[in-house]
């Protein structure tokens, strides 16, 4: 069967890749950090009291970077299947966290560059239900991140894959 169509237009970025090539700062795996619960790549994490790494689960949590998606150590250890779970870390592994610098985001709203965006810290109605997310429009389960600046460097119509500039407190 021939192709009857071809998509010209490549996706911007898929959430938790690096935004570009600049300075940044990469921690985790080095401090041997390692994964409370599975964390997909490119949301906002925390470090519980026991030195593990969690998604942001409540209001005030201190974020301390947003997940970034690598394969350092070969597919074992980082899980890219689709289904049934976003890609992202599984517990217990190494995982590594972008706190200085541009990454691929997923924004539940509109965009513009220069807009400092919430994260999602509880669920509410699809499709504003993934913790560790950002948006804009102040809602139930968005929280002003504490201990971070997250501002947006792309603009997006609609809900969709955004760059963001990340700077850790």
């Amino acid at each position: 069967m021939a192709q009857t169509t071809i998509n010209y237009l490549a996706p911007i970025g898929f959430e938790g890749m690096l935004a570009d090539t600049a300075n940044k700062i990469v921690r985790g795996a080095i401090e041997q950090w390692t994964a409370d619960m599975a964390i997909p790549f490119g949301r906002a994490v925390t470090m519980l009291p026991s030195g593990k790494i969690s998604l942001i689960t409540a209001a005030g949590q201190k974020i301390i970077g947003i997940a970034i998606s690598v394969d350092l150590w070969g597919l074992a250890f980082v899980s890219n299947a689709a289904t049934p779970a976003p890609p992202g870390y599984p517990p217990n592994t190494a995982l590594n966290i972008l706190t200085v610098g541009d990454i691929f985001v997923y924004a539940e709203d509109a965009v513009v560059a220069g807009d400092p965006l919430l994260v999602r810290v509880t669920a509410s109605t699809a499709p504003k239900d993934v913790v560790g997310r950002f948006g804009k429009a102040a809602g139930i389960g968005l929280e002003a991140p504490t201990g971070a600046e997250i501002v947006a460097i792309t603009t997006t119509k609609a809900a969709g894959i955004v760059a963001v500039r990340v700077n850790t407190k």
